[in-house]
């Protein structure tokens, strides 16, 4: 496979000024409400928005789906099932070429659309879950990671069968536990081709192209960043008890997300914790004596929050690395939030998606948060 010959590892190390405040402010906002009157929804798995302003979902029905730029419902791509251009578990969409491509965790398969909606392309004969990807042309790049003992970045071609000619990215032997939880795959595409991507535990951006192989791109100074909720799980073989494992993560900061943007990229660190009424071992133990005396349980009751500092930071970097600006922005749901969390990039940054109840229905809300069309802080 001389076209993806990885050489030896490359570090360019940046000596990067360090952002001493996080206090900036560059994000703008942008809330779309989905329409539902011609399209009944279910809880959104992922959402994306395409470079002509249109905005893809997946939802857990399962189903993809097209929207104008307002919210406004265009049509359904593809169809349930395990037929051609059919999906199980539809959770991931990102653009591509015009069109979109859904990642089927049900099928384990890639599929893509054109942009008028049509079936495109199916790569199949994965053998591992994906937690992210990214497609560029006929290169795929896909994060086997999740709970996973191994994860990596495979690199595969369009008529490959799910064989990976390279695997990058492999994660050290380092705060296993974050692997769990959601939000531990950072990717993006490189500006200059490739792939980006970030181990959660790390600071480091690296890259990987197939000429230049794998480098360091780029630091990112963030002191309040803090792993020491996991340091007690840093390998597979640590972690004897994986619900004290989970809570543990959620503790702990985390590179939570990368994305591509027309003046750079956008790194979101996540710090600060929730803590509620029982822990995740207090509402599992509950859950199984309900059980044992003939009770159905659909979820884990930890009862209210107790406290919330949950915040994420948003670190805006030149093509170079250099630091350009950090924004703090925390989330908050009130009483009428049923689910809320980080979805899919956009061309200025991303989406997040709250589903709130109102008065006579179901809200599907997607808010962009990204730069400014040709500002920069």
């Amino acid at each position: 496979m001389p076209r993806f010959f990885i050489p030896g590892l490359v570090l360019l190390l940046f000596a990067l000024p360090v952002h001493a405040q996080c206090t900036d402010t560059f994000l703008s906002m942008d809330t779309v409400v989905l329409d539902q009157e011609t399209q009944l929804l279910g809880s959104l798995t992922d959402a994306t928005r395409l470079p002509d302003g249109r905005i893809a979902v997946a939802t857990v029905d399962p189903g993809v789906y097209l929207f104008d730029a307002e919210g406004g419902f265009l049509q359904q791509l593809g169809s349930p099932g395990e037929g051609p251009f059919e999906y199980l578990n539809p959770a991931l969409v990102r653009p591509a070429d015009g069109g979109v491509a859904v990642w089927d965790a049900g099928n384990l398969r890639l599929l893509t659309f054109r942009s008028d909606g049509s079936p495109d392309a199916e790569w199949t004969g994965f053998r591992r879950a994906a937690s992210n990807f990214v497609l560029r042309a006929d290169t795929l790049y896909l994060h086997h990671g999740g709970a996973s003992a191994d994860p990596y970045v495979g690199v595969y071609l369009r008529d490959g069968q799910g064989e990976a000619l390279a695997r990058v990215g492999a994660a050290p032997e380092r705060h296993a536990a974050l692997s769990f939880i959601g939000g531990a795959a950072p990717m993006a595409p490189g500006p200059e081709g490739g792939v980006r991507y970030a181990s959660p535990a790390a600071l480091g951006v690296q890259a990987y192209d197939a000429t230049g192989g794998e480098r360091l791109a780029f630091r990112i100074a963030d002191p309040t960043f803090d792993t020491s909720p996991v340091d007690a799980f840093p390998r597979r073989e640590d972690i004897g008890n994986p619900m004290e494992a989970i809570q543990q993560a959620t503790q702990s900061s985390h590179f939570h997300a990368l994305h591509t943007t027309p003046n750079g990229m956008l790194a979101l660190l996540k710090h600060g914790r929730v803590v509620y009424e029982r822990t995740m071992q207090e509402a599992l133990r509950d859950a199984q004596t309900a059980a044992q005396g003939g009770a159905v349980t659909s979820s884990l009751d930890m009862g209210g929050v107790v406290e919330n500092t949950i915040r994420h930071h948003a670190h805006l970097l030149a093509p170079d690395g250099t630091p350009q600006g950090c924004q703090i922005l925390q989330f908050r749901g009130g009483e009428d939030v049923l689910q809320m969390g980080l979805s899919g990039p956009t061309p200025r940054g991303f989406f997040f998606y709250t589903e709130r109840m109102t008065a006579a229905d179901v809200d599907y809300e997607l808010t962009e948060y990204g730069l400014p069309e040709g500002d920069a802080p």
